[in-house]
């Protein structure tokens, strides 16, 4: 009877093992999803970045709408932008 007992046990712990594995494994491929559904989002983001700035030559006309659309993919509260203009002095 014993011998039933300790079989038993090691079962149970090798049960618990392999569901503690399989736990581990499950979470990884979860987060390995989110990542893939992050950089898809992107992505779309830059696509429509892309066909935006491609419908005018002035790139004021659009800013707005890509800024947003790229402030709510990476879930950014802020944007700041800021233009760099050379006078003749080239400073």
């Amino acid at each position: 009877m014993m011998f039933r007992h300790s079989k038993t046990c090691r079962k149970t712990t090798n049960l618990e093992e392999f569901n503690q594995q399989l736990h581990e494994e499950i979470q990884e491929r979860k987060r390995v999803e989110a990542g893939l559904h992050e950089r898809e989002s992107i992505l779309k983001a830059i696509t429509i970045a892309a066909e935006e700035f491609l419908k005018t030559s002035e790139w004021r006309t659009n800013i707005d709408v890509v800024l947003e659309q790229l402030g709510k993919t990476i879930h950014a509260t802020h944007i700041y932008l800021f233009e760099h203009h050379v006078g003749t002095d080239k400073k």
